[in-house]
């Protein structure tokens, strides 16, 4: 129980860190644009602009989404196509954040 208390300690402490970061004057605007998407809270925000790094290297959408693994797989050939499962070959850490934020809004609207 000791240790229990201690981790929980732990990760309030790095719960705060993490906003104070976001309120320093660099990411303030850029902490704030992400979440304007529901689910999206200061970690998950703050976590995409760092890992992301630098958003306008991706001209659409689609290319975001393909860093992210999250487009859909396809298996061709000789004319027949099969559609298959998000290919999950991007940046596994984002696209669980992202997964989490969708999972923590259908949980809170399930709860409504």
């Amino acid at each position: 129980m000791i240790e229990y208390n201690h981790l929980c300690d732990r990760v309030e402490t790095l719960d705060k860190q993490i906003e104070e970061i976001s309120l320093k004057e660099e990411y303030v605007e850029k902490v704030q644009q992400p979440q304007c998407l529901i689910g999206i809270k200061t970690h998950t925000a703050l976590s995409l602009i760092v890992e992301t790094s630098d958003f306008n290297r991706f001209k659409k959408g689609n290319m975001y989404s393909a860093y992210l693994g999250l487009i859909p797989g396809d298996d061709s050939s000789a004319g027949h196509e099969n559609k298959l499962g998000i290919t999950k070959a991007g940046n596994s850490h984002l696209r669980k954040l992202l997964v989490e934020a969708k999972t923590r809004l259908y949980t809170r609207k399930s709860r409504i």
